[in-house]
């Protein structure tokens, strides 16, 4: 396929203008309504609008990049883990495949150096028998001191 017919541009054509247009009377409505002060209050609204949303695209952004803080992670489900965690390992430069697992959320992952991993994720409420549940998660910016030998 070469180049876009005037048929499968014409409807983003049609929409640019009726927004343009429609932005246009609004503002004339505004001025003839409430004079400079309308067109003020319009400005206002617009310059924080844009600010709301390029903050929430910036966050989008970033998440989708795989780069999330502690308190975005802390309120995912499992399904919004295994999401999270596919999109950091591919950020990191692995190859990633979702098996799901009965139901449950599972990756498998391969690096170039020939590494794997296989995660599995589970409800924190639910640990079996056999293991001991964590009270504390692990502090992975401190590590244990060396034992002395003396």
């Amino acid at each position: 396929m070469c180049c876009p017919e005037l048929r499968d541009v014409l409807p983003a054509f049609v929409g640019l203008g009726l927004a343009v247009a429609g932005s246009v009377l609004a503002l004339a409505w505004l001025y003839r309504s409430l004079g400079l002060g309308g067109l003020a209050l319009a400005v206002v609204v617009l310059a924080a609008a844009t600010v709301v949303r390029l903050r929430w695209r910036r966050a989008a952004v970033r998440r989708r990049g795989g780069i999330y803080t502690p308190a975005e992670l802390a309120v995912l489900d499992e399904h919004g883990l295994a999401a999270a965690a596919e999109r950091m390992l591919q950020r990191d430069g692995w190859h990633v495949i979702a098996m799901p697992d009965e139901g449950r959320p599972r990756l498998y992952a391969r690096d170039r150096g020939g590494r794997q991993l296989d995660v599995g994720f589970r409800p924190v409420d639910e640990v079996s028998a056999d293991e001991d549940a964590p009270t504390v998660p692990f502090p992975f910016g401190k590590r244990a001191a060396p034992a002395s030998t003396a």
